[in-house]
């Protein structure tokens, strides 16, 4: 090998190996905020990364669906679960994002084939009884009505239970606290337990914290 050419020949793989060494590194961090729920940090990293194995883009769909960017996480999902070393959860998310992207045809044939790949799954049946629910809920019901409601904001809300004469619910709402934290996983407030009156035409005021020692640190809802 003539003299120029070994070199070249060693600046090439010195080139190759910075860069998997990069790469690597860049791995390490995004698994490390992705196990530590910080999705949006993952999903900056993994979507930097010169080459990207099976691995690297689950989580990044994962990422993504997470921060509830199904249209995204999609074709990435499509990629892997027609590649090689898929695995079995691989179509179940897959059906599950087709369904919330309303392509409720496609995420059936989905479902089928999770369900023949994995007859000893228990959400099989789950999976099986609901797959046309979304032709109901589509249907207009007359024996219910959606309206919203004054104590309602613009953050999670969800859940709500009887409690006595009061309606309990789980939010993310802002509180005035001496500490404010926020969950990794989408930059919001953690969920805490509010409670609100409940008169008799059912209409709901005075939200609040649940009383007592119940919300904590973390995610109490």
């Amino acid at each position: 090998m003539k003299l120029k050419n070994l070199f070249w020949y060693i600046v090439i793989l010195s080139s190759c190996y910075g860069y998997g060494q990069v790469d690597s590194s860049k791995i390490d961090k995004a698994n490390k905020a992705f196990e530590g729920f910080s999705y949006d940090k993952a999903l900056e990293l993994y979507q930097s990364l010169a080459q990207e194995t099976i691995e690297t883009k689950r989580n990044t769909a994962l990422s993504l669906w997470r921060l509830n960017n199904t249209t995204d996480a999609e074709p990435i999902f499509h990629e892997i679960v027609n590649t090689k070393g898929y695995k079995a959860e691989d179509i179940y998310n897959y059906a599950v994002i087709l369904r919330e992207n309303k392509k409720y045809a496609e995420s059936e044939i989905w479902l089928k084939k999770y369900t023949a790949e994995n007859p000893d799954d228990n959400r099989n049946g789950l999976i099986l009884a609901d797959k046309n629910s979304y032709q109901l809920l589509s249907q207009p019901n007359p024996d219910f009505s959606i309206e919203n409601l004054e104590i309602n904001t613009e953050q999670q809300e969800f859940g709500p239970n009887f409690f006595k004469d009061q309606v309990v619910f789980i939010s993310s709402r802002e509180e005035t606290k001496a500490v404010r934290r926020k969950w990794n996983a989408n930059s919001l407030p953690f969920l805490d337990i509010y409670t609100a009156n409940r008169a008799e035409d059912n209409t709901l005021s005075y939200p609040r914290l649940f009383a007592g020692n119940v919300n904590k640190k973390y995610h109490e809802g």
